[in-house]
């Protein structure tokens, strides 16, 4: 089997920063003596980020020693001698070594945010010894954006608002 040489030295840095703030509150009531309660609350929490990733690839020059010729050596490969301009020739000509090629996706660039809520209400009402009346009601409310920094690509979104019980 043939030995395997590494292709050209690829950096990647990835940046995800969240942020994300909770608020809930669940309430009950007695009324009108035992076994009645009214509970009532909700919930919501938002969320914000943004990610962020930059690749750069570490190309030959005309005139660098490539990563083959180094036999895969990438401490060779990118050592001072062999980055950047290695030397000034006739004519304002100059001898390039390696160099760095940006190679970061607006596709992989990205904001969004988060927003989901609901509230519900509850009512316990106890009619004789062994029967209980419990009704009650929630509504829950879903806004989520996506935005590309690659302009081509459409903003992602959802918004919806859900009741339960369903109303029909």
């Amino acid at each position: 089997m043939a030995e395997r040489i590494p292709t050209t030295p690829f950096y990647f840095w990835r940046n995800l920063q969240d942020r994300q703030y909770v608020g809930k509150v669940d309430v009950t009531i007695p009324f009108a003596g035992p076994g009645k309660l009214f509970k009532f609350g909700g919930l919501y929490s938002m969320k914000d980020r943004t990610s962020q990733e930059d690749r750069f690839r570490l190309e030959s020059g005309f005139n660098a020693t490539t990563l083959d010729e180094l036999a895969g050596d990438q401490n060779r490969f990118v050592s001072a001698g062999n980055i950047g301009i290695l030397e000034q020739l006739e004519n304002d000509r100059y001898q390039i070594g390696n160099y760095l090629i940006d190679q970061s996706l607006p596709q992989n660039n990205y904001t969004g945010q988060e927003n989901i809520g609901g509230v519900y209400g509850m009512l316990t009402y106890q009619l004789v010894d062994n029967l209980k009346f419990v009704g009650g009601g929630r509504a829950e409310f879903t806004d989520i954006e996506v935005i590309s920094q690659d302009t081509s690509t459409a903003t992602g979104s959802v918004k919806e608002t859900t009741f339960f019980p369903p109303q029909t």
